[in-house]
């Protein structure tokens, strides 16, 4: 918006739009602080015009004064009618005050007012009259307020003409660039406005020509088979699809859909892998693990357990090469037929009598399983291995731990033996640090394993060699006590005096 006198070359081509109000709020106004000066002006001026048309003295209907032809033109004529008729009231009275009859005095002449002074009374009832006396002193009030008003509305209109022209003589401000930071759109450095709106509709658009639109994405959602949420899974035909866990029975978006999808798909997953291991085998349909016991000083066990698919035998007719060896260096071989005795409970019996098996020892097993499916032309092998500890030797340690070590204890056994302990991570990964202690019975076995950190896992394990034999003993793990002294939580500033 241009001022009026923009062609002036005397007057400043300021807008009084960019001229705000600074001063107080005017409630009886409306008139709040950083309205602009248009707005300042247009509120003085609208509350000028109602004063003035409460000042019409055509509005007021003064009939009843009895002026014969006579009327008033402007306020101050009006006012003085009023006056004049005050004052013959006045007359009146004070010409009756001394007792005689007040009947030609209109105190108590009840006349019409103007619509500007209709109130309602306690009854709720509309009010269009007064007495005489009663209308002529508020009049006078009315008038009294209304001069005052209108001067205090010519001293803020004089205030502001001085605070308009003042600011008029400013030059015009330059708004300042608005600059924002993209995060995705842009490199993440300060561009204008217009710029970022660009790069993200650009954005937005390439968006919705990979995703497409809400509609054409309620209707992929809306694909979903009827019913699907009570339809027996594929891989347990004993559940419901909506039993599964993360399943939406009712498919309100995207993210709803696309995990409905993953779990059917999931599930679909299962059921063909299940197919394939039973109609369909393969090498990763077949699992086996190996484990031994020791059930005499002449028999010991194998337990075979997993899954070998229907169709799969044996390579060599004879079974699976089996070979039992000790830590001295005895051994011996001997076929195993595996598909019979998987998963048997009983294990398989093998007589270790008469073989150079050293039962003092460490057992070493291992079998490495081929397997065959003639039908489908597949091959498969597999390396198995177990050792059965002799704990025979082992001694009973006692631990002690500190925070920062860990000690040791236990009664040597019969004769010479040589005792190697050994401290690993809590892991069992990385050995730490060992301690070898060559004792005699019946002297004690014992050390401490200093510089350690509190609070940890440690595993502890001791090996017993006599007459070259190792014994390798299982780990035991061991944790050190937290330090005794917790850092604070809440730390109380020191104050200096």
């Amino acid at each position: 918006m241009k001022p009026l006198n923009n062609n002036d070359p005397t007057c400043s081509p300021v807008s009084s739009n960019c001229v705000i109000w600074q001063g107080k709020d005017i409630p009886c106004i409306s008139l709040c602080n950083g309205d602009t000066v248009s707005d300042v002006v247009f509120k003085l001026a609208t509350e000028l015009c109602d004063v003035l048309d409460q000042l019409d003295v055509s509005t007021y209907d003064i009939s009843c004064l009895g002026l014969q032809n006579y009327v008033p033109t402007n306020f101050h004529d009006f006012f003085q009618v009023i006056i004049n008729k005050i004052c013959e009231l006045k007359t009146c009275c004070d010409s009756n005050s001394g007792g005689g009859s007040t009947s030609g005095c209109p105190d108590n002449c009840i006349v019409p007012v103007a619509p500007c002074f209709y109130y309602t009374n306690q009854f709720g009832d509309q009010v269009t009259t007064m007495q005489l006396m009663d209308y002529i002193t508020a009049i006078g009030n009315r008038v009294c307020t209304n001069s005052n008003d209108i001067s205090t509305i010519n001293v803020t209109l004089s205030n502001h003409e001085e605070r308009i022209v003042a600011l008029e003589d400013q030059p015009v401000p330059t708004p300042p660039e608005i600059l924002v930071t993209p995060i995705c759109t842009l490199p993440q450095t300060p561009v204008d406005i217009a710029t970022a709106y660009y790069a993200l509709e650009q954005h937005i658009c390439e968006l919705l020509g990979a995703t497409g639109n809400a509609n054409a994405i309620y209707q992929s959602i809306s694909r979903q088979a009827p019913g699907l949420s009570q339809e027996r899974t594929l891989s347990n035909t004993g559940e419901t699809m909506s039993s599964l866990p993360g399943w939406s029975d009712v498919v309100a978006n995207l993210s709803d859909s696309i995990s409905n999808l993953w779990l059917t798909l999931n599930d679909t997953r299962s059921a063909v892998k299940t197919i394939q291991a039973n109609l369909l085998p393969t090498c990763d349909s077949i699992s086996l693990s190996l484990q031994a016991t020791l059930v005499s000083d002449t028999s010991l066990k194998l337990f075979i357990m997993g899954t070998i698919p229907i169709g799969f035998v044996t390579c060599n007719p004879s079974g699976t090469l089996v070979t039992i060896s000790d830590t001295t260096g005895g051994a011996f071989t001997q076929y195993v037929d595996i598909v019979s005795f998987i998963n048997n409970p009983t294990g398989y019996a093998i007589n270790i009598a008469g073989t150079p098996i050293n039962i003092a020892s460490n057992i070493n097993i291992s079998m490495q399983p081929c397997l065959r499916n003639d039908n489908l032309g597949t091959t498969c092998q597999s390396v198995l291995e177990y050792t059965i500890v002799n704990q025979s030797n082992c001694p009973n340690m006692v631990y002690t731990p500190t925070q920062g070590s860990i000690a040791y204890s236990a009664t040597s056994i019969s004769g010479t033996a040589t005792y190697t302990v050994e401290l690993w991570n809590s892991s069992g990964g990385t050995m730490l640090s060992s301690q070898v202690q060559t004792i005699t019975y019946p002297a004690p076995l014992e050390g401490t394993f200093i510089g350690l950190s509190f609070g940890t896992n440690y595993k502890l394990r001791t090996i017993v060699s006599v007459n070259d034999v190792n014994t390798t003993c299982p780990f035991t793990t061991v944790t050190t006590p937290p330090s005794p002294c917790p850092a604070p939580t809440n730390v109380i500033p020191e104050i200096v005096i």
